[in-house]
């Protein structure tokens, strides 16, 4: 969790709480964060989904996270690759986008491997370098 929310690990349940009452406030547009559970044994092991932009019709961000035990296992390849996958065939977004932490190089990888281009380098007013890419869908037959 080091590049998620600056590291930020230790939540309290307030926090949680208004976090998931955010994240789960798109569920009746389709999209949101789940939890991401272990196929063998059912722990959790994470969360993944959409988040918001200004054009939630066309657009949305692909977010991840999974517990570092789990890193370096193609499972952050397999979250992206369905998240896409969705985005595209259920909520027919025109586009998807993400970001990461210019030194999160392997969420880097993993967005690359599964077919998202770098778009450009962000640097915030704090100083941190963000970097972000994006996919755009081909316009299925029908709608051409």
């Amino acid at each position: 969790m080091r590049f998620i929310q600056n590291g930020k690990h230790d939540w309290t349940l307030a926090e949680l709480k208004q976090k998931y009452k955010l994240l789960t406030s798109h569920y009746d547009q389709g999209f949101g964060f789940w939890m991401v559970r272990h196929k063998s044994t059912d722990e959790l092991i994470g969360e993944a989904g959409f988040l918001m932009t200004k054009n939630p019709k066309e657009v949305l961000e692909i977010g991840y996270m999974l517990d570092d035990q789990y890193w370096s296992k193609g499972l952050g390849t397999q979250l992206c690759k369905a998240l896409i996958s969705y985005g595209r065939t259920t909520l027919r977004l025109k586009k998807v986008v993400a970001g990461t932490w210019d030194k999160n190089v392997a969420s880097q990888k993993v967005l690359l491997k599964c077919g998202l281009s770098f778009k450009k380098k962000i640097t915030l007013e704090n100083g941190t370098v963000y970097q972000r890419f994006e996919m755009e869908f081909a316009a299925p037959p029908n709608e051409k």
